[in-house]
């Protein structure tokens, strides 16, 4: 618990310091004198698909769900962030998930919250229109699994820390309003819990992400 809580720390003290404003953010200034750019925070609102793994899970509930499992669902996220000179993003998003999978009175229900630092590097940028980037993710992970049967209540808690990559495409309609569109994957997860009991279910939460979103700069 005190490695995600330092983990957490850090996360929030790098988006402050690190994250970055939208193409074409500027003052005015007086001719002849070079162009000082405005520090714009921003905040942000993601809604897109995720489908982690959970090759474990779904293993262990294979009998009694047959071919139903947990896979691709609804990902909710919102972010914050501080500006950096240039085009480079890094925020601070905070993110939910939930998937079930029933048959008959078997029924098996997960959800994830997450704290996710994203950094983002500008690749190409189109005019003051649009910024392609590439990027990375780091996440902690809170997650909590429930089965429920006939006679049967199960459930388990883990804490997960993976990391990943994506790419992002960004379109500014104005110089407030940045509407983007993420692909991105979890490539490995850790999951804390199963250092405290074999027969632990380890959540493995690779899988591939994407989302659209809408950062609103200020």
């Amino acid at each position: 618990m005190k490695k995600i809580f330092i983990s957490f720390s850090f996360f929030v003290f790098v988006s402050m310091v690190l994250a970055g404003p939208p193409p074409d953010a500027g003052v005015g200034i007086e001719p002849g004198v070079k162009p000082a750019q405005k520090m714009l925070r921003w905040f942000g609102l993601e809604y897109g698909l995720y489908g982690p793994s959970l090759k474990d899970l779904n293993h262990a509930f294979q009998a009694p769900l047959g071919e139903e499992k947990i896979g691709m669902n609804d990902y909710i996220a919102i972010g914050i962030g501080m500006p950096t000179p240039g085009d480079n993003r890094v925020g601070l998003f905070f993110g939910y998930w939930n998937c079930s999978a029933k048959q008959g009175s078997n029924k098996l229900n997960v959800n994830m919250i997450v704290f996710s630092p994203e950094f983002a590097f500008r690749v190409v940028k189109i005019s003051n229109k649009a910024l392609f980037s590439l990027g990375l993710i780091m996440r902690d992970v809170f997650a909590w699994w429930k089965f429920e049967s006939v006679g049967t209540d199960t459930s388990e808690i883990s804490l997960i820390t993976d990391f990943g990559a994506k790419a992002t495409a960004e379109y500014y309609p104005t110089k407030s309003i940045g509407i983007k569109f993420d692909f991105g994957r979890i490539f490995w997860g850790f999951d804390w819990m199963g250092l405290f009991g074999e027969d632990k279910i380890k959540l493995q939460t690779h899988g591939f992400i994407m989302k659209l979103g809408v950062n609103f700069y200020y």
